[in-house]
């Protein structure tokens, strides 16, 4: 299991820790929509090369950040 930490993710910037089995970009997005934190359908989340953190997007604009464990 990961555990990823999301970071100041939409309008009201929350912040909150999933544990994945995956860290997938389909995972992270389930876990955006379950936690209701983006009400835009077209959410895209970027991981880095290393794997250890990335960027959430709403179409083009950055709206939040992950971190993993």
């Amino acid at each position: 299991m990961k555990k990823v930490t999301f970071e100041n993710v939409g309008r009201d910037k929350q912040t909150w820790t999933e544990e994945m089995r995956e860290v997938s970009e389909s995972a992270l997005y389930r876990a955006v929509k379950k936690r209701r934190a983006l009400a835009s359908k077209e959410i895209y989340c970027d991981i880095n090369d290393e794997r250890t953190g990335g960027f959430i997007y709403a179409g083009d604009r950055l709206v939040g950040a992950f971190s993993i464990e």
